[in-house]
């Protein structure tokens, strides 16, 4: 099993862009940090847009990103039918 691992890190080239020194040392892997700038990226971006929305006399912002949640959906409901839409999230 350990070989596998091995083999499956060396083929993905993974490498340890540091180690967080608890419990023995935990290896921090670059496709984490990359995921972490991602995240935190998509947050800076969700808490720029999302303030101060309004429900009357919106702004361009507003419209813009109404337009591009609109556009999701209808994009993601042509690939996975009406049935495919979560009923929790409406």
């Amino acid at each position: 099993m350990d070989g596998l691992v091995e083999s499956l890190m060396e083929e993905l080239n993974c490498n340890t862009v540091f180690t967080i020194p608890v419990l023995g040392g935990i290896d921090v892997l670059e496709s984490v940090v990359v995921t972490w700038i991602i995240m935190a990226a998509l947050m800076a971006a969700s808490l720029i847009l999302v303030h101060n929305l309004k429900v009357r006399q919106i702004n361009n912002k507003q419209a813009a990103l109404e337009s591009g949640i609109a556009f999701l959906y209808d994009f993601f409901e042509g690939l996975l039918g009406k049935g495919g839409k979560a009923t929790s999230l409406i």
